[in-house]
């Protein structure tokens, strides 16, 4: 075996046989790292134009959402308030509020029979 010593002469052939060893692992190893950039290249433009597709994607559902609000906001704004919604502060022991109360009822008992009258005579 060949002792690695560097005081030990080596013939010609030897020296071009370990030059070239040398140099074939250089050119692979450079050749490898080549290939690995070349495929870290493709997969970054990939990993690039998948990016992009979800940034549009959620760029586009972000947009819907705020003309969704928009548009509720405006249609809210546009509807009138329900008489359910309206607070009425009404004095339950004002004599006015009785009368009112009174006569709404008695309308409507009068609507009532009559109602019922048309529908018997029928």
């Amino acid at each position: 075996e060949r002792n690695s010593s560097s005081t030990e002469k080596l013939s010609p052939e030897e020296a071009a046989t370990i030059i070239q060893a040398h140099y074939r692992g250089y050119r692979t190893r450079r050749q490898t790292k080549k290939l690995k950039k070349e495929t870290m290249d493709a997969n970054e433009a990939e990993l690039e134009k998948a990016a992009t597709k979800i940034q549009a994607t959620f760029k586009g559902y972000k947009v819907r959402k705020e003309v969704k609000s928009k548009d509720e906001e405006k249609q809210d704004e546009a509807e009138p308030p329900n008489a359910v919604e309206e607070a009425v502060d009404i004095d339950l022991d004002d004599p006015n509020v009785e009368k009112a109360a009174t006569k709404i009822q008695a309308t409507f008992r009068g609507y009532k029979t009559r109602k019922e009258i048309t529908k018997e005579n029928e």
